[in-house]
């Protein structure tokens, strides 16, 4: 009999796109499954969306994060696989065969993680796709160097390994997946399965567009890992590429934001700690943007003053 695989979808006022999740996980070619949908707390009507389903399991809790919630829906899960589907998300139809087919190939690897298509809001495909950068099943190096796992959707684990080494970790929750296969694959081999198994939703308001938060929560995940690399001068070389890469994109992305909240006068208090967080996570960010506009002024030709008499 084939595996059973657990899904896991944490929801915290999702209704706008969770039927289109649970249905993308439902519809799989793998038929052995359960759904499991946590609704973190959520004010809209996404649980009575979750109640329409038939065999859907949707368990309730006051609001804790989406790390706490996928925690929980590992807790009432029982599948030997464990997929960690987010509610804005969809899955590829034949996403969950293809990993529990790489999982089976590769009996010594602790997870497969599959390719993401980027979709927009309204589901269309956008010009952006993960790239895997090796096909090996050393995976800690690569990923301190580049985060090329979007989101933990696109990641099927075994249960087994993650009842050694524990779930999502709630303190760094917007960068959670990331520490969690860092933290994996220091010790256990991963395999990649080739083939596009989600579709991952760009738009406003999703957690990835608050800068603040994705820059505090990913500099913070990396910076955790130099207790283990500190006699290893490869992998130092690419935790500090890795630190540097998500300064400059939530960095640049965090700063654009507080400049266009001063200029346009409002959103103090979010302005106030989004610097703040700037400053302790990217301090060369603001320095690096004020020496370039330092530079443009001084290139300018300006015209000269007319002496008064």
């Amino acid at each position: 009999m084939e595996p059973l695989i657990s899904v896991i979808i944490p929801c915290y006022n999702a209704a706008r796109f969770l039927r289109e999740s649970i249905e993308s996980a439902l519809t799989q070619s793998y038929s052995n499954i359960e759904v499991i949908v946590v609704n973190d707390g959520s004010t809209d009507n996404s649980a009575d969306i979750a109640g329409e389903y038939h065999g859907v399991c949707c368990i309730h809790q006051a609001n804790a994060g989406v790390a706490t919630a996928r925690n929980t829906g590992l807790l009432h899960s029982s599948g030997e696989y464990i997929v960690f589907l987010d509610a804005d998300d969809r899955l590829t139809p034949n996403a969950l065969e293809s990993s529990a087919r790489c999982l089976a190939d590769e009996a010594d690897c602790a997870f497969a993680f599959g390719d993401v298509q980027a979709i927009g809001a309204d589901g269309s495909a956008l010009p952006h796709r993960s790239i895997c950068p090796h096909e090996g099943k050393e995976h800690y190096l690569t990923l301190l160097y580049h985060c090329y796992i979007w989101t933990p959707g696109a990641v099927m684990y075994r249960r087994s390994v993650l009842d050694v080494v524990g779930g999502f970790d709630r303190r760094v929750a917007a960068a959670a997946d990331l520490e969690l296969n860092l933290r994996i694959t220091r010790t256990y081999p991963a395999c990649h399965n080739r083939a596009i198994v989600l579709e991952y939703r760009m738009y406003p308001g999703n957690m990835n567009s608050n800068f603040a938060l994705m820059l505090r929560a990913t500099v913070t995940v990396l910076r955790w890992q130099r207790k283990w690399l500190e006699d290893d001068a490869e992998h130092m070389e690419a935790l500090k590429h890795g630190v540097r890469f998500f300064q400059n994109y939530y960095g640049n992305l965090l700063m654009t934001q507080i400049v266009q909240n001063v200029l346009g006068g409002h959103r103090w208090r979010e302005t106030s700690a989004g610097l703040l967080v700037l400053l302790r996570y990217a301090p060369q960010v603001p320095v690096k943007r004020s020496l370039r506009f330092a530079g443009r002024l001084a290139s300018r030709q300006w015209p000269r003053r007319a002496h008064q008499a």
